[in-house]
């Protein structure tokens, strides 16, 4: 029978749970509250909800939220079309769509990924993607990233862990071939926006023949427009050589992206790959 009483407190400094050898206390300490096993003495985990709503910063943490302080991302997906990753993988949204925002994390439950995966984001929260993230938010491999903003798509700004660092000189290589006569051929690295692309090379290992005028442009592909590094008056794809651009263009904001090859024309033989090289400038 339940019994419900007003009651301010007891004289003791422990309180006990049960009377079973795994029952649990709540003990009085110096530093706070304790929880520990039914001898009051050895400790014992306590199990809270995760924080939450406006006295977050206030609340107890769980495991779970140390262990997502820094994320391993080991997958990335548009909005529109979520994947299906093994349960407690971690993957972030590149490109919102379906319900689901750009720099948004989700973790797997083994089906299909749901908006309800999403975690708890916030302002300064660190990730690291484990593949080159291409989209409305692009990452390096390997790269280290915090959320400078508690708002998506959370403003992830590489700080360091990355192969390169401002100042340094930076290469996407692009490889295609006849077969892709008609279409765009995009890197998974991407050209951040800001940067500036020093050389744009074009070198073709066998020549493009078969066909009627195949050509090639070479774009910075971003989500807000392109910017070119090289035309296709700039290389001829009919004949083996190398064509190089050695003009600075500064990527503009919302163009940065892959580097995206567009072919056009056709041929039934043919291959050869592009070599962009970027730096971040220091100031």
């Amino acid at each position: 029978m339940a019994v419900f009483k007003k009651l301010a407190g007891i004289i003791g400094t422990t309180f006990k749970l049960g009377i079973d050898a795994t029952s649990h206390a709540i003990v009085d300490n110096v530093d706070g509250v304790k929880v520990t096993a039914n001898d009051g003495t050895t400790a014992a985990n306590a199990i809270v909800a995760r924080p939450q709503g406006g006295s977050a910063n206030t609340h107890a943490s769980t495991y779970l939220d140390t262990k997502e302080r820094i994320i391993d991302l080991e997958f990335s997906f548009n909005g529109g079309a979520p994947p299906t990753p093994a349960a407690g993988q971690y993957g972030i949204c590149h490109t919102s769509g379906g319900g689901f925002s750009a720099g948004s994390i989700y973790l797997s439950t083994g089906a299909i990924i749901a908006t309800t995966d999403i975690i708890p984001m916030y302002k300064m929260m660190m990730c690291s993607p484990r593949s080159a993230v291409a989209g409305t938010v692009s990452m390096d491999a390997n790269a280290i990233y915090i959320a400078q903003s508690g708002a998506a798509p959370y403003s992830w700004t590489s700080k360091g862990g990355s192969p390169g660092y401002a100042g340094d000189v930076q290469t996407i290589k692009v490889s295609f071939g006849w077969a892709d006569m008609g279409t765009n051929v995009d890197s998974s690295a991407s050209i951040p926006d800001g940067a500036t692309v020093t050389r744009t090379a074009v070198v073709v290992d066998t020549v493009f023949s078969g066909g009627v005028n195949p050509r090639v442009t070479v774009l910075s592909h971003g989500t807000g427009g392109d910017d070119t590094l090289q035309t296709t008056t700039d290389n001829r794809l009919t004949k083996v050589d190398q064509y190089d651009v050695d003009d600075f263009v500064i990527i503009a904001a919302t163009h940065g992206g892959p580097v995206r090859a567009t072919l056009t024309g056709t041929a039934t033989a043919g291959a050869g790959y592009t070599v962009v090289e970027y730096t971040t400038p220091k100031s």
